[in-house]
């Protein structure tokens, strides 16, 4: 697999084919989404998510219209954050805290997310 990366564009391809790309803005607008039929389900696309967020450093934004399996794309690529946030913030809470029996705290962080 190789990721290649021209301004606001990011594509995975194989030896054979592109696997899949995203295009989008310095904002970190998600502009365009494809993923290859023959290479759905396996993570191409929150790989694809994951590069321009870390590119842009920032939280994503997706463009209408949405397809339903865009939908579905963006309803849990926005859950998998938010558990990855709760985790984070929970990890610091128990450090600030210095106790990890601070339930309410900990309880408190992850409603939150």
């Amino acid at each position: 697999m190789h990721v290649h990366h021209t301004p606001g564009i990011i594509t995975i391809c194989n030896a054979n084919t592109t696997i899949g790309y995203c295009r989008y803005d310095a904002t970190g607008e998600i502009e365009y989404l494809f993923v290859n039929a023959g290479y759905r389900r396996r993570g191409y696309a929150t790989r694809l998510l994951d590069l321009v967020a870390a590119h842009v450093g920032g939280r994503l934004r997706f463009q209408a219209p949405f397809s339903p399996s865009g939908l579905h794309l963006i309803a849990s690529y926005g859950r998998a954050n938010a558990r990855q946030r709760a985790s984070r913030d929970v990890a610091a809470a128990i450090h600030v805290q210095g106790a990890p029996g601070d339930v309410a705290a900990i309880e408190q962080i992850i409603d939150r997310a």
